[in-house]
């Protein structure tokens, strides 16, 4: 069933016509970066974006523009064509989640110890956004910055596709749609 979505978008997507909407975190440096990145680098060759982050004055005072911010990026996802997800979200240090996982050095339960990793999940705005896009009919393809990152199974059977690398996947060219493929990855 997903190949059939990933075709029909296929045929009816023309870079020339169709905007993306950009969604994922940006909240730190490294996150804003990134979306900088993305945005210039699609837009460079020749994709129409909707992205957040090239308004980040209005994120200044969120409290003051909230209404703004939140009518300006549901237009936006009613307007595009695809919607691009930034599934992985890494809190800053300090506030990161994490889980404890059993370390074991032998086969037996002895000598084992708590240990906390790193939780990479979606930002809640994100996923708030693939499913109104959703909802619209309108298709989803999601991307993780970090390898290990696992979805929820809503999220991962909303979307159309999933992608290693966005900057590989969207050419001047076109999209590189073998590279788009149903998510493979952990579930939670």
């Amino acid at each position: 069933m997903k190949q059939d979505m990933i075709e029909r978008h296929k045929r009816n997507f023309n870079k020339e016509a169709c905007w993306i909407y950009l969604a994922g975190p940006f909240f730190n440096v490294r996150q804003k970066e990134w979306a900088r990145r993305l945005t210039d680098t699609l837009t460079k060759r020749g994709y129409l974006c909707y992205a957040p982050v090239e308004h980040a004055w209005l994120e200044k005072d969120p409290q003051k523009n909230a209404t703004e911010i939140f009518e300006r990026n549901i237009k936006w996802i009613k307007d595009c064509s695809l919607v691009l997800a930034q599934l992985d979200y890494l809190l800053e240090e300090n506030k990161e989640l994490g889980i404890a996982t059993m370390i074991s050095n032998s086969t037996e339960f002895s000598g084992q110890a708590n240990r906390f990793e790193p939780v990479h999940l979606p930002d809640p705005g994100t996923i708030w956004e693939m499913g109104y896009a959703f909802s619209k009919n309108i298709p989803v393809i999601g991307y993780t910055l970090e390898k290990g990152v696992a979805l929820n199974l809503m999220l991962a059977q909303g979307l159309i596709g999933y992608i290693e690398n966005p900057l590989e996947v969207f050419e001047s060219q076109g999209i590189r749609w073998n590279l788009v493929k149903e998510w493979k990855g952990k579930k939670i």
